[in-house]
């Protein structure tokens, strides 16, 4: 038995969610890839300054490159959608 509200799932909890594990993912694959292809610059960033601070502004700065990516690729989508659309149409 859950102690959980009727209606949810132990999924729609921060965290447990999908998406929360497909992050986790992104984050890990990241920073594996950062310090094979970027070896050299792993010290210099733990140097720089407080590694929280510089953290969470590297963590910001991702996170909006990403979405970018994602809004880019939202968009070309949309946009093949409608010239195939308007191609069935004629």
């Amino acid at each position: 038995m859950s102690n959980l509200p009727p209606g949810m799932n132990v999924n729609d909890i921060p965290g447990n969610r999908p998406e929360d594990e497909l992050e986790d993912l992104f984050w890990e694959e990241l920073n594996k890839r950062f310090q094979q292809e970027y070896h050299h610059h792993v010290n210099t960033i733990v140097n720089l300054m407080d590694i929280a601070v510089l953290e969470d502004a590297l963590v910001c700065y991702v996170r909006l490159a990403r979405d970018m990516g994602y809004q880019r690729g939202y968009n070309e989508g949309v946009e093949e959608r409608h010239m195939y659309d308007h191609d069935e149409r004629e």
